[in-house]
């Protein structure tokens, strides 16, 4: 099965085609719940309410959110800063007009 999201292309296959309609169905789940709490561009989602709340100050995250930042500043260190989630402000102000 092809699917498209956030942009991107993807593949998912199984070895039974039997399990296709459940790997789907997990597949769907598990980029709806990275939606929910990383999507910097959604107005309702985790990351942007910790964005509006945190001003400063230490604020509780969800498991998810903290695995998806976890694993984000350790590619920041394995890339030596190429690839770097805290750039967002500095990338939303370059494009503002």
């Amino acid at each position: 099965m092809k699917f498209q999201t956030w942009g991107l292309s993807g593949t998912l296959a199984t070895q039974d085609p039997e399990d296709l309609e459940f790997a789907t169905a997990r597949l769907w789940h598990w980029i709806g719940a990275i939606d929910d709490a990383c999507n910097r561009f959604r107005a309702d989602s985790e990351i942007r309410r910790v964005e509006e709340q945190s001003l400063g100050h230490a604020v509780a995250v969800g498991p998810l959110l903290f695995e998806a930042l976890e694993v984000a500043c350790a590619v920041s260190v394995q890339t030596a800063g190429i690839v770097d989630p805290t750039i967002g402000s500095a990338l939303r102000a370059w494009l503002r007009p």
